[in-house]
């Protein structure tokens, strides 16, 4: 998102924190952006006045940034405002009063000392008087301010992602549970799930293999289409799979052996229906054991169904079918189906039949109106003309089509050079507040090669609680990152250079989307090492990276860094002494070496 106005960075100390980016709005639902900038802390009473000149009105702010326990323990937090209030510490929301009201509202959380951790705080006025105040206290902490020292903006750091979020991929399935994103996908001959603690970080992280069937069976090859569910206190993964010939395709289940989702699983068998009802050219002749892809649960009510694409199967002569419907059946159990599949849908419009008349991809969306749609996509997956189309229950038996409501229209299609966008599956940023598609697009653009690349966006809903996904964000904008996305800070032991009349010192750092960014701070006449240092003006020299290994935690081995893409947003530049022997930069800005770096373990 492009800024209106940045303030200049203020005067620091070196290795000492800098408060919080404070992000201002006008309204209260923290979209239409007027200012950014550095706030020591949060400890404001802006009674009737705006809280900065561009705010006419109501308002709404977001402060952003880290926080550096002091000791190991339990920490309150108290919040005092008026109206609207959200405070998130380390991913974890632990005050939520999102409403019009007034007074303290405290929320505990455990963390240990010296290590840094993400805070956010939401805060809404559209009453006369504005205030909020942020306060602490820990064992041996006294209810106070959270000290200036203690709280780390990451010097105003704009967190966005760009699309693709991976290179290539099909029918990507994200879920997100226990902090992280969880990816399931398949290679044909086997099934991985990756996990991530961010979302653009799915593409990037290793994946686990969970299952390879045996050599010689009827589910042996061509594995498509996994799907990750928590049903009934364990994990169930649902894929359609053959023996090299397409025409057997059917869907199968993995039950998982505990709660790990990378974990072990059981082959469960194929997932079938008995009979079939409402299939207009279907007779008795012919048997159930359809060809079947792209399965997946749809939860109404108390009871669960299992939805999917599928041929008729009334080729007398057992030939391959051209026509893909979406079918419906009521389910006993997460491996199941107990009666009769039924007619979900079929490719009727024109938008449905590019390529040939198609409908797969089936996905369950809830809206926060507790409506329930069925997200499906149409066409050929190789035009471009593949697209996303809609369902919505309407009340009444879930099994036939009467009670559902099909747009007449796609409600998400190809824009610009984004195309053949479709098997879509949602899931939502890590804080909860937003919700956000996932799905796969055309790589090359244009070109039908049948690779294709993931891509995602935040969508929100309409007044009627229907969806609303908008059109494909272009590759390569800008994005900010879903709500609530962690980033990890390192400890890591500063290199010293006393001799050096004029130095930089690395001072922070953040682990975002697999890469370490390092900040430094610089500063003239001073030495360093353990004497007082005479501030001066901050110039944020950054973003150096370097690649950091998936946890668990490890020591990277020291490593020198050969570049720095530098960036003075002081208006007096100063120059930089080399160090370790490597020569001066563009800019009179010099490489430096870390010497250690231990990244902290994802949460779990």
């Amino acid at each position: 998102m492009q800024r209106q106005l940045v303030e200049p960075l203020e005067n620091r100390c070196l290795l000492s924190g800098n408060g919080l980016v404070g992000y201002y709005y006008n309204g209260t639902s923290e979209t239409t952006r007027v200012m950014t900038r550095n706030d020591t802390n949060i400890n404001f009473n802006f009674g009737s006045a705006a809280p900065v000149p561009q705010i006419t009105g109501s308002y709404s702010i977001k402060w952003q940034g880290q926080i550096l326990p002091p000791t190991t323990g339990i920490y309150t937090f108290y919040v005092d405002a008026t109206d609207g209030v959200q405070l998130s510490v380390r991913g974890t929301q632990i005050i939520n009063r999102w409403s019009d009201g007034s007074g303290e509202l405290t929320g505990t959380i455990a963390l240990s000392g010296g290590q840094m951790v993400d805070l956010e705080l939401d805060y809404f006025n559209d009453t006369a008087n504005g205030n909020v105040q942020l306060y602490w206290s820990a064992p041996g902490i006294s209810k106070q301010t959270i000290p200036n020292a203690d709280i780390y903006n990451t010097f105003g750091v704009d967190y966005t992602i760009t699309n693709p979020i991976a290179p290539s991929g099909a029918d990507p399935w994200v879920t997100y549970e226990n902090g992280e994103y969880y990816y399931a996908y398949s290679d044909g001959g086997a099934l991985y799930v990756s996990a991530s603690a961010t979302l653009e970080g799915i593409g990037t992280a290793s994946g686990t293999k969970i299952y390879q069937p045996p050599a010689g069976t009827m589910y042996s090859e061509d594995l498509w289409a996994p799907e990750l569910h928590y049903i009934s206190g364990l994990w169930y993964v649902y894929f359609a799979a053959d023996n090299g010939n397409n025409d057997n395709h059917r869907m199968y289940v993995l039950q998982s052996t505990g709660q790990n989702p990378q974990g072990l699983y059981n082959f469960k068998g194929e997932i079938e229906a008995t009979a079939d009802k409402g299939v207009p050219t279907a007779t008795t002749a012919f048997p159930i054991d359809h060809w079947a892809i792209d399965g997946t649960v749809v939860t109404i009510g108390s009871s669960n169904y299992f939805v999917w694409s599928g041929w008729d199967g009334t080729d007398p002569n057992g030939q391959s079918q051209v026509q893909q419907n979406l079918y419906i059946a009521l389910m006993s159990n997460p491996w199941t189906i107990s009666g009769s599949r039924y007619v979900l849908s079929q490719p009727t419009y024109s938008w449905e039949q590019n390529g040939l008349p198609i409908n797969e991809g089936p996905e369950e969306l809830a809206g926060p109106t507790g409506k329930v749609f069925v997200i499906y996509s149409a066409s050929g997956y190789w035009t471009n003309q593949y697209c996303l189309g809609q369902l919505e229950y309407n009340a009444g038996n879930p099994l036939l089509q009467s009670s559902w409501i099909k747009s007449a229209n796609p409600v998400f299609q190809q824009a610009g050079s984004v195309t053949g966008v479709g098997h879509a599956s949602f899931t939502t940023s890590p804080d909860g507040t937003q919700d956000w598609i996932v799905y796969h697009a055309h790589s090359p653009t244009f070109d039908s090669t049948g690779i294709r690349d993931i891509h995602t966006q935040q969508f929100t809903f309409n007044a009627d609680g229907t969806p609303n996904f908008g059109s494909p964000v272009q590759d390569g904008v800008a994005l900010e990152e879903p709500s609530g996305t962690p980033h990890y800070t390192p400890n890591f032991n500063y290199p010293v250079y006393p001799a050096a009349p004029q130095a930089i010192v690395a001072t922070s750092a953040i682990v975002h989307a697999g890469t370490l960014q390092i900040n430094f701070f610089g500063m003239q006449n001073g030495a360093i090492g353990g004497i007082s240092l005479t501030p001066i003006l901050i110039h944020h020299v950054t973003v150096v990276t370097v690649v950091v290994p998936p946890p668990p935690p490890v020591i990277i081995p020291p490593v020198k860094i050969a570049t720095i893409a530098s960036t003075v947003l002081q208006s007096s530049p100063f120059s930089i002494a080399a160090l370790e022997g490597l020569a001066a930069l563009s800019g009179n800005l010099a490489s430096v070496s870390v010497i250690e770096m231990t990244p902290e373990p994802v949460r779990r």
